[in-house]
């Protein structure tokens, strides 16, 4: 049997199909816990109800509990009640999360800190132990187990494992050391059961021991075609140690590892780049001003005050790899600059940082003289703040809401009717235009449900998904409501959003010609909008026309008659409408002799 197959076995024998059993039965005298349990391991996200990234200092608002909610004695509680052999071990990792990294978009792993902002320390924390719970689950182990047998568990990088392992390496002593053989003997295939895996490097990396970083070190000096192995050690480098990130930069800068491809675009995620391709020299000047800015404040100073654009961003970004908040303030001095370059980077660099105390600024940012500015300040509102239904928003956010949706309003007043190209700014991939519709799409968005009718005059400018969901604004039924589905409980509509709903009936779309039905459903229409009706019935589009006829039939029968001679009066397909709207009425048993005699 192969090795691998073997040590699977080996790992079902040990796992105990109880476990989430016996574990809860364990914590049932801890509020909430039970719960929080069984959603972690049903992988059910605590993001269920938000459309979108959440920013890391904003706790979602429907999750009710998190390991960081409970008292110091609960907690320990919780530990040792669910993995009894590391639980000193995850108290002090616990304990060090206060400097590790967080990421404000999910898809965009970014090394930044932010230590002094407890809601922040407090989702990483209970993330963290959550995939802890998911990647041991099933297991009582000690942290030698971890170490051995981490490389056969299903997970592939096991990065909540892995700061358990740094931790243990970090406290020292027999047991300490004892870790630390185990995965160097397992990444030179010299122990009975552990394996080499991105585990080792990432506990390797993630210790406070130089010893432990020159192991890596040479591991990625002696790759040299092995570029898996290569491309592991670098995806684990920037979320690592401070110490030893600055550690791996001084390699690849010494050793020229620039001119692999796998390191180019390490660094190109690293840093933010998205460069589509990066010169080997770009690369390498990169990581040596990198070097520089993260060893002195003096030089991250004097690059934020200098003329180039590109490196102000590297010193902010070094900056936050050890204090984002401080970053974000020198952000928001370069947002107020004169050159238009500078005030991209300030709002690019608040972007990625993604701290929810500056995104006034970012908001602000929409005004910006210059497109491309403004254009980079839409794209970070666009992709760090999710739509929630109001009901579920906190005042502040509601505040903000609708501060943006007023900023959103002038931008695009503002905007030409045809797309104006522009050029980008610092990045090759920054905008080159803003289209109408994009900023329409966001200005949905940030609606306040009172502002609705607001976006009456806007409705040409927005795409067929936009002007739904303005549509269902419009309607007072809140815009996440779906597209086809019966609106409970309709509320009677306002006269200009009839009016509104009642042209969207001859939209371009499909979809918006089915959601403004949907919509008007319970509202036959008035004696002035008969009119209106009757002019949809010219329309080439069949289910224009149909839904049009099927409005004016509900009509008292006198009118409904009225409206037919008034369209058999008129052009060929109004006069074909007439005859549909009498054969209708005549079909439900209505007014027949009329219709009869008319026909």
């Amino acid at each position: 049997m192969p090795r691998s197959a073997h040590r699977r076995r080996q790992l079902e024998e040990q796992s105990d199909p109880q476990w989430l059993k016996v574990k809860l039965s364990a914590v049932k005298d801890l509020p909430g816990v039970g719960r929080w349990l069984k959603r972690r391991l049903s992988l059910d996200s605590i993001f269920d109800d938000i459309e979108g990234p959440c920013p890391p200092d904003v706790a979602p608002e429907q999750e009710v509990f998190g390991p960081s909610s409970l008292p110091d004695a609960d907690r320990l509680a919780l530990f040792g009640q669910i993995f009894p052999k590391l639980a000193p071990h995850i108290e002090t990792t616990w304990q060090r999360l206060v400097t590790a990294t967080y990421s404000p978009l999910a898809w965009e792993p970014c090394p930044f800190r932010a230590p002094d902002k407890p809601v922040v320390v407090a989702r990483i924390r209970d993330q963290w132990f959550a995939s802890l719970v998911q990647e041991l689950e099933g297991f009582d182990p000690d942290p030698e187990w971890v170490a051995a047998w981490a490389g056969h568990l299903d997970e592939e990088t096991l990065d909540a494992s892995s700061l358990v392992l740094a931790a243990v390496i970090d406290t020292g002593g027999k047991q300490g050391e004892a870790v630390l053989q185990i995965l160097k003997d397992s990444a030179s295939n010299q122990h009975d059961i552990g394996i080499m895996g991105a585990h080792i490097i990432r506990a390797l990396l993630g210790c406070n021991r130089p010893d432990a970083w020159e192991f890596i070190e040479n591991m990625l000096l002696a790759a040299q075609r092995e570029e898996g192995l290569r491309q592991w050690i670098l995806e684990a480098a920037d979320s690592a140690h401070p110490g030893a990130f600055r550690h791996m930069l001084g390699v690849i800068a010494e050793h020229n590892l620039t001119r692999f491809a796998a390191t180019v675009r390490a660094i190109d995620v690293w840093f933010g780049m998205r460069w589509d391709s990066m010169s080997v020299k770009h690369a390498h000047s990169i990581v040596e001003r990198a070097i520089t800015l993260l060893d002195s404040k003096k030089e991250r100073a004097a690059a934020l005050a200098g003329k180039d654009p590109e490196t102000a961003y590297l010193a902010l970004w070094c900056e936050a790899t050890s204090d984002a908040h401080a970053a974000s303030l020198s952000a928001c001095a370069l947002v107020k600059d004169r050159a238009p370059e500078r005030r991209w980077v300030g709002v690019h660099a608040l972007s990625i940082f993604g701290l929810v105390e500056f995104r006034d600024r970012l908001k602000d940012s929409l005004a910006d003289e210059s497109l491309a500015v403004a254009a980079r300040a839409l794209d970070a509102l666009e992709a760090a703040w999710p739509a929630v239904p109001d009901e579920k928003l906190s005042p502040d956010t509601i505040r903000f809401n609708a501060a943006s949706f007023e900023q959103l309003v002038a931008l695009m007043n503002r905007l030409p009717a045809k797309d104006v190209a522009f050029k980008p700014l610092v990045f090759p991939w920054g905008r080159t235009k803003l289209p109408a519709h994009e900023v329409g799409e966001l200005l949905v968005r940030f609606c306040p449900e009172s502002s609705a009718q607001r976006l009456i005059g806007l409705l040409d400018r927005l795409d067929p998904d936009s002007r739904c969901a303005a549509a269902r604004l419009l309607a007072g039924i809140g815009r996440q409501h779906w597209t086809g589905i019966k609106v409970p409980n309709p509320k009677p509509l306002a006269p200009h959003s009839r009016e509104a709903l009642i042209a969207m009936l001859a939209d371009t779309s499909p979809e918006v010609r089915k959601q403004a039905s949907v919509l008007l459903a319970s509202e036959p229409p008035t004696p002035a909008e008969i009119a209106m009706h009757e002019s949809l019935c010219e329309r080439s589009a069949s289910d224009t026309r149909t839904r049009a006829l099927e409005r004016l039939a509900a009509q008292p029968d006198a009118t409904a008659i009225a409206s037919a001679q008034r369209l058999l009066a008129g052009k060929t397909a109004t006069s074909r409408a007439g005859l549909d709207l009498l054969r209708a009425l005549v079909e439900k048993g209505r007014a027949h002799d009329a219709a009869v005699a008319l026909a």
